[in-house]
């Protein structure tokens, strides 16, 4: 069992400078207790204990995060003044929502001042930037551009979906973090023009009712195929009566939108409150449409049958006046 740390080094990372001033010998740094993330650093490979194969999203998500954590507080024990963690590695440790595809990358992305030299080498992507005065924020010690300058940054990796899931997220109404104004301000200082597009059309389409990355996609798929903005999370009334709330809503023509998620298949009683869910919308005369993971990957069907909904023999010259809606 390897001799025990100096307790002001057994919680943290360390450069291997740092521990032989501290009395640790070249054997004792390559203790099995330690690792070594980056060359000439150390930290406890506890922190890096990977979570089981039976995780499940929102877990693999967490550990996601603390790996970053672990990777970016490691690094930045090299890391010039003025240095953030930034992009893909800003949004894990602000808990900004991003596409599983990002949970595999490993590399921590560290941002220094224009002028200085981008860090370089495995696990390591250096960039320069040009910041403005408060955009550079930090999370438990660590250095990291702020929640406004991350979603900025990450246009240049997200398309408009997933840009407008992230921004929906961190203006939610009931754990707000930004504000949509706040966004905007720091996307008009932008030092650079790319990804511009996409930061204009997300800023267009941020809801601050939102609940989920994927009915934030959903909605985003049906306003760029041409069809109106939905309402989002409306309770529906029933002359007067509450009778549920839904994830989207086209009042005028009858349709609602709701997407299920992988816990409406596995539990049996949510799938039971789903079903007379539905039947009580549509003895109100409210047509349900259930959208799944499937359409998001591909929405054009979802797409299809609002149309064919709207344009159809289903539409309502003019919803019935007993139904009204509140948020």
């Amino acid at each position: 069992m390897p001799k025990p740390l100096p307790e002001h080094l057994e919680n943290s990372a360390f450069t291997v400078k740092d521990g032989r001033g501290a009395g640790l010998s070249r054997a004792r740094m390559r203790g099995s207790d330690l690792v070594a993330p980056f060359p000439r650093v150390r930290m406890p490979a506890r922190w890096l204990q990977p979570v089981g194969d039976s995780a499940t999203v929102r877990e693999k998500v967490s550990d996601k995060r603390r790996r970053v954590e672990a990777f970016a507080r490691s690094a930045m024990l090299r890391m010039p003044v003025g240095s953030a963690a930034s992009l893909t590695s800003a949004a894990y440790l602000h808990s900004i929502p991003l596409p599983l595809r990002f949970l595999g990358d490993e590399v921590v992305h560290i941002s220094v001042p224009r002028g200085t030299r981008a860090p370089v080498g495995k696990g390591i992507a250096g960039h320069q930037v040009t910041t403005r005065p408060g955009e550079i924020t930090s999370i438990d010690g660590i250095p990291v551009t702020t929640v406004e300058r991350t979603w900025c940054d990450l246009a240049a990796l997200l398309d408009v979906p997933d840009l407008v899931a992230a921004g929906d997220g961190l203006i939610h109404r009931r754990a707000r973090r930004t504000t949509k104004r706040a966004l905007a301000a720091v996307a008009r200082s932008y030092p650079t023009s790319r990804g511009r597009a996409r930061r204009t059309a997300s800023l267009a389409l941020l809801n601050e009712r939102a609940e989920s990355p994927r009915e934030s996609r959903l909605r985003v798929h049906l306003v760029q195929a041409g069809l109106p903005e939905p309402a989002v999370n409306p309770s529906i009334y029933y002359r007067g009566a509450f009778v549920g709330r839904v994830d989207m809503l086209y009042l005028t023509w009858g349709l609602i939108i709701e997407y299920e998620g992988e816990q409406h298949l596995t539990d049996v009683g949510q799938w039971q409150t789903d079903i007379a869910r539905v039947n009580d919308f549509a003895d109100i005369g409210l047509r349900t449409i259930r959208a799944t993971a499937a359409d998001d990957r591909d929405p054009s069907q979802l797409i299809e049958r609002v149309r064919a909904h709207i344009a159809g023999g289903e539409r309502r010259v003019a919803h019935d006046p007993a139904i009204t809606i509140r948020w």
